[in-house]
Formats: C-alpha cells, structure tokens, sequence
C-alpha cells in the first residue's frame, strides 16, 4: 500500500489540501512556488490591464512552456539512434 500525506500548499494567495504519496512532497512543494513566482510574475506586470484568470493562464502557459523545452532538451532519442548507428558500423568495421 502506498502512503500518503495531506499537505498543505500555499499557491499565490490561496492555501489548498492535496493527497500525495509521501516522495513526491519535496517536489510538490517546489511546484508550489514555481506556481506562486509565475503567477506573481504576471501579477505584477499585467495586474491592472489583465484579470486574475487571464493572469493564471499566462503563468501556466510558462511554465508548460519551460516544461517542453525542458523535455525536448533532455530528448535521448536522436542521441541513442546514432551511438546505435555508430556501433553497427564499428561492428562493421571490426568484422571485415
């Protein structure tokens, strides 16, 4: 059985509950004030012109954004397709 903790997070100016397995707390914490920087980021640069929703949408877009960016960086894919290509023509090359 897995074990879980309630947390609470404080995201931007609302405190919430959530139910994690007990590892993810560190990194749920971390999310939290990810969150909180974005939304505060946008807060404060566009909190007159723009609402409190649009101003959530653009932090989350951020930080999907960074996400992506992240995750296509940390692609090993085009890395293992040519240490595989590699590898066969040394085999190749050995075998001759």
């Amino acid at each position: 059985m897995e074990d879980k903790l309630v947390i609470t997070l404080h995201l931007y100016d609302e405190d919430i509950q959530v139910k994690i397995p007990r590892e993810e707390e560190e990194a749920c914490r971390k999310a939290a004030l990810v969150i909180t920087d974005r939304y505060n980021f946008y807060a404060e640069k566009y909190g007159k012109e723009k609402s409190m929703h649009t101003i959530g949408l653009m932090a989350a877009l951020d930080i999907a954004l960074q996400f992506q960016k992240e995750k296509s960086r940390n692609d090993t894919e085009p890395f293992l397709k040519i240490m595989s290509e590699l590898t066969s023509e040394i085999n190749e090359a050995l075998s001759k």
